[in-house]
């Protein structure tokens, strides 16, 4: 076997920005976290991926029983998951894969990934999204570690208002939550709101943006003057909803 490299803790990850919005075709909170282990070992000065080795403990708190079943479940969603790629405004896609073999003996878990993403990790130079990993893992849904990671690479803006239906592209919801914005309110944005305010250094406000009574695209507000607005706009409207009352 060759010398292992364990993943190091409080490591910064990098990915392209494309990579980060586009379509995820998984909803695992395991897989998720395996997926940022391993890519915070890839430097994005290597010229090519390795073999990569992290501990089991870093993903799961011990390993046997209930936590190795979500494991072995996790690395095959992992092994099967499909990153797509929109090509042009006609239809056109291409699809990836994120790993050629993964695997877990002796409290490692080791993969390596597909060669097919290295534009997507090595050789950055601009257009990409850069996050800590200690703050990615205790993130407690997939939701929130999607929208996290999606949010960090326009977070260098004041705010950004994404359309509903690409939002539904890049977090793959379940067609119940596509068709009632109410619990795709509920269990995806405000959920992920609380839990990444809560528990990372990322800092946002978001609000819902209709068309013609019809929700159709979610802003995002980073800027602190343009979340101080937002605050003072929904005060204004809970306190004339009281008196309206």
């Amino acid at each position: 076997m060759q010398q292992l490299e364990l993943i190091p803790l409080n490591n910064v990850i990098k990915k392209s920005n494309d990579f980060v919005r586009n379509k995820l075709k998984f909803s695992n909170v395991i897989a998720g976290r395996v997926l940022a282990s391993f890519a915070s070992l890839i430097k994005v000065d290597d010229d090519d991926f390795y073999q990569y080795y992290i501990s089991a403990n870093n993903v799961l708190l011990n390993i046997g029983g209930k936590d190795y079943k979500e494991l072995k479940e996790a690395c095959d969603v992992l092994l099967t998951a499909i990153i797509e790629k929109k090509l042009n405004s006609k239809g056109g896609f291409q699809k990836y894969t994120l790993f050629s073999t993964i695997g877990y003996e002796n409290g490692l878990i080791f993969a390596s990934f597909h060669p097919d993403l290295k534009p997507f990790f090595l050789n950055l130079k601009s257009h990409f999204t850069q996050y800590n990993l200690s703050e990615f893992l205790i993130l407690p849904s997939f939701y929130s570690q999607r929208l996290f990671e999606i949010l960090k690479s326009w977070e260098s803006c004041s705010e950004v208002i994404i359309p509903l239906h690409e939002l539904h592209t890049m977090l793959n919801p379940p067609i119940s939550y596509k068709l009632n914005f109410k619990e795709f309110r509920r269990w995806v944005l405000e959920k992920a709101y609380k839990d990444i305010n809560e528990k990372t250094s990322l800092s946002y406000e978001w609000e819902a943006i209709k068309t013609k009574n019809k929700v159709t695209a979610v802003n995002f507000i980073f800027s602190k003057g343009k979340k101080l607005q937002y605050a003072n706009k929904k005060s204004k409207e809970l306190t004339d909803k009281f008196i309206q009352s």
